[in-house]
């Protein structure tokens, strides 16, 4: 079997000919070292980081876990299948495949780092400590648990520690480009903390500037090609559309599966879905789903295209049955158990797909959440999510504010000609007077005022909640994200007649 020193030598091997672009030779060495070793855990392995690279990542964990049944205890496939099961948003299984790594393997840094990260993201500053204090003591300096360090200084506030811990950490040459972005975005939260707005922000830019340099190869694409395209062509579909037959039901019966109830919470990113959704899944009879894509099957076949669009207005019950289980399925795959609860599915983007939602699930409650579009443009600006297509969208106040329009636009037509079941839910209401709101959102559920409800922040500390949110909802009621864009109003200024409409359509001050 492997040792870790083994296993690293090969995967420096392998990982130096795919950077020279010599795929074969890679493909040939790991065929020799499985040809050698057929039952060691060392080769799979690598071929799953190789498979990640390529964003093979179902691929990349199906390779850690056949390596994990040669040795269960083989610390390496541990540790890289969690760092995929964290890309797919399951950060139960990637923190009890770290503890394990951890566990099997003391002097491997990278996972105590990985879960100094996962600490930080549930505001747990404590533990994040604790955790990248390990992961230094073998790796001085480890990149990961250097930013997780900055990240504890953020949760308790401590902003002239964060300011020093980010600067010292771009000074010391050990940050990747990404990871060097990361910490520019921290230090512009650190500034921020400090009153310092015009370097905050400046740190900000200069941090979006370098992600949006990574990731460009991955999703720099021609408008239409983008989510803002798609969006701008479903604008320009539904804009001409005949009402009646998006009205017009297509299910004969229930459709909330062995749930009691169904209920989706859409909007925008950075709108305070985050909030209400750890707000109603701390109600005993809710369960929820946390930005996890459960509609792909019939988003390919029934939404892509105008054509597609055209067959999903006229679709019958029978018509959309397989999709609605196709539905189901994934939701359980995801661990979820919906027998009997009220289902919460929180996807804020699903704004996009509610005339697909209706045609599946006319009975399901549409939770739309809303907050000053000011607040939610410079939010989506300044915070670091996990990349994708539509994230890519936020790394430009132009991006964010044009895209945010679009699905704004979107989300009034589809109420205009669809008999959607909607609550609107606004995010400062809900911080000003959380028992009356909570109650309300609630009762639109079908449900009664649990106190159990008031206690969101333990609920979201043992939660996997996998969103910039996270550090925030732990904290409570976050009052200071209201009305923060005043502080930047000069810096939104390119962007305030894209966004004034909104102001105004939804009652917050010019």
């Amino acid at each position: 079997m492997s040792t870790l020193a083994e296993f690293r030598t090969l995967y420096d091997e392998i990982m130096r000919l795919l950077a020279n672009g010599q795929s074969q030779a890679a493909s040939a060495r790991l065929d020799r070292a499985r040809a050698e070793r057929p039952d060691d855990p060392g080769p799979p392995t690598v071929l799953g980081t190789a498979l990640s690279l390529i964003g093979q990542r179902a691929d990349a964990v199906a390779a850690f876990t056949r390596a994990l049944e040669f040795d269960p205890a083989f610390a390496p496939a541990l540790y890289y299948r969690g760092i995929e099961l964290q890309a797919l948003g399951d950060l139960h299984g990637a923190a009890a495949d770290f503890e394990k790594s951890a566990e099997m393997a003391p002097d491997y840094a990278e996972p105590l780092a990985q879960l100094a990260d996962i600490a930080a993201r549930r505001g747990d500053a404590e533990a994040t400590r604790a955790f990248a204090g390990r992961t230094a003591a073998l790796d001085p300096g480890e990149p990961i648990s250097t930013l997780a360090f900055i990240a504890a200084d953020l949760i308790v506030r401590d902003f002239t520690a964060a300011e020093a811990g980010a600067r010292a950490a771009l000074a010391s040459g050990r940050l990747s480009p990404h990871n060097r972005a990361i910490a520019l975005g921290q230090l512009g939260d650190a500034l921020d903390g400090l009153g310092r707005r015009p370097e905050a922000f400046a740190a900000w830019s200069t941090s979006n500037e370098g992600l949006k340099s990574h990731y460009a190869p991955m999703f720099e694409r021609p408008e239409e090609h983008t989510p803002l395209g798609h969006a701008r062509r479903l604008l320009t579909y539904f804009e001409k559309a005949d009402a009646q037959p998006w009205a017009t039901r297509a299910a004969d019966g229930p459709t909330h599966g062995p749930a009691s109830g169904h209920a989706f919470i859409v909007g925008y990113p950075r709108s305070g879905t985050t909030l209400l959704e750890q707000v109603l899944a701390s109600h005993p009879d809710v369960v929820a789903l946390e930005e996890r894509s459960c509609l792909e099957d019939s988003l390919t076949d029934l939404f892509l295209d105008a054509k597609a669009l055209d067959r999903l207005s006229k679709a019958r019950s029978d018509d959309l049955q397989a999709y609605r289980a196709a539905y189901w399925r994934r939701v359980a795959n995801d661990g979820v158990d919906v027998h009997g609860k009220v289902f919460i599915d929180k996807m804020p983007l699903n704004t996009v797909l509610l005339p697909l939602i209706h045609k599946l699930f006319p009975d399901a409650r549409i939770l739309f959440a809303i907050r000053d579009p000011r607040d939610v443009v410079l939010s989506c600006f300044r915070r670091r999510f996990g990349m994708n297509p539509a994230m890519y969208q936020m790394l430009t106040l132009r991006g964010a504010a044009e895209y945010y329009d679009v699905v704004m636009k979107l989300g009034a037509r589809f109420r205009e000609i669809m008999p959607l079941k909607v609550r609107e839910c606004r995010y400062e209401a809900l911080v000003e007077d959380f028992e009356t709101e909570a109650r309300q959102h609630a009762a639109f559920l079908g449900l009664d005022w649990s106190g159990a409800m008031a206690d969101f922040a333990k609920t979201a500390r043992t939660r996997p909640v996998n969103t910039p949110s996270s550090t925030q909802v732990t904290r409570g009621l976050f009052r200071e994200g209201m009305g923060q864009w005043k502080a930047y109003a000069d810096q939104l200024t390119p962007v305030a007649p894209r966004l004034a409409p909104w102001v105004e359509r939804f009652g917050y001050e010019a």
